[in-house]
């Protein structure tokens, strides 16, 4: 049951962490890069990647509850350092998906194609902002993995 256990942590963390990576260095760059240069690349490029990320968000959130319950039913305590990382990656992922990315979706959508001004520094600040969630998101999956592979075997 313990090896059990530790595959459903690693696992959890591996999926989470390569879908980011995914989605950050190749998917999103690879959509965004094809389509802008089209007219209307740009609203495209966007409604190919919104749902990309919002699967990556609930995928997210699944990995998240699989690696706090099995790091809970192995260790049989709350808290540890992998687990708080996890925690964070959570809040991270629900802050983005449900407080950003609404907003990201609603400017999109009200532009009817590129965005322009006066939307667009407010879409541009949202952004870099999504960005950074993700970025961040990655580093406390990096973080939390680092502690997993350093636990002792018992």
């Amino acid at each position: 049951m313990t090896t059990l256990l530790r595959f459903f942590i690693l696992l959890s963390i591996v999926v989470w962490l390569g879908g980011i990576i995914f989605f950050s260095f190749v998917e999103a760059p690879n959509v965004f890069g094809v389509l802008m240069p089209t007219n209307g690349g740009q609203h495209l490029a966007g409604e190919i990647v919104s749902p990309s990320l919002r699967m990556l968000h609930i995928v997210g959130l699944v990995c998240g509850a699989v690696f706090l319950t099995s790091a809970y039913a192995l260790r049989k305590k709350v808290f540890s350092a992998a687990s708080a990382l996890i925690v964070a990656m959570i809040f991270l992922t629900v802050a983005s998906q449900f407080v950003v990315t609404p907003r990201l979706e609603q400017i999109r959508h009200s532009a009817s194609g590129d965005i322009q001004p006066p939307q667009r520094p407010e879409f541009d600040k949202l952004h870099t902002l999504s960005v950074g969630l993700e970025g961040v998101t990655l580093l406390c999956g990096l973080a939390a993995l680092w502690f997993v592979a350093r636990e002792p075997r018992e």
